[in-house]
């Protein structure tokens, strides 16, 4: 419990690297931390690419804007998600309603089924990025705990890294994250205090 409440709080987003690889037996670990994460209806739709080819790493750098760190960094990691895992089959577009198994029908619960075909699309579209992020902040928890750093890119041109990694169309880029040993540690950020964050019960409390 300490080692991980330890690499809470000493996880940086680190921008200067040394060129020491990084062994693909950690990867590969650090990988199946990520995955442990929370991922809805257990459906696990996150995908990672480990690029550690400088050709493609240099198209990478480019496509996230020269960023210096996207340079530097001996492996980046594109993790990615499924956009159509959640697809309601036909009849349970069609039907009537749910009863407590949600995959039956039951005329009592029309207004139920109503509120899920209003809401599907908006669910259906956040959860695989939900997936993907939860498995991006574990992977990067995980790291720190391992020696290592990473920083979490936001920042680059899709379509330019979609074409560089061959992603299939159904699949689209939540983040690209550096992964390395450090050469230097950065300042550590200061951050508000709970009480600017924190709401009980309401927004107003």
């Amino acid at each position: 419990m300490m080692k991980l409440i330890s690499a809470i709080k000493t996880r940086r987003s680190v921008r200067s690297y040394q060129s020491k690889p990084v062994p693909k037996k950690v990867i590969k670990e650090l990988i199946e931390l990520a995955n442990l994460a929370p991922t809805a209806d257990g459906q696990e739709n996150r995908r990672f690419i480990i690029v550690d080819d400088p050709k493609i790493k240099q198209t990478l750098w480019q496509a996230a804007f020269k960023q210096s760190h996207a340079q530097e960094a001996p492996v980046i990691v594109a993790a990615c998600y499924a956009t159509n895992l959640f697809q309601p089959a036909p009849f349970i577009k069609d039907c009537k309603g749910w009863g407590v198994n949600l995959w039956n029908t039951n005329e009592k619960n029309y207004k139920t089924h109503q509120q899920f075909k209003k809401n599907w699309h908006i669910w259906t579209r956040r959860w695989p990025i939900q997936d993907a992020d939860a498995a991006i902040a574990t992977f990067c928890l995980a790291a720190t705990a391992k020696g290592l750093s990473t920083c979490w890119m936001g920042l680059f041109d899709h379509d330019q890294v979609r074409k560089a990694l061959k992603l299939p169309r159904n699949y689209q880029i939540a983040a690209l994250i550096t992964l390395g040993y450090q050469k230097k540690s950065p300042y550590p950020q200061k951050r508000r205090p709970v009480k600017q964050l924190l709401h009980w019960n309401s927004w107003s409390s």
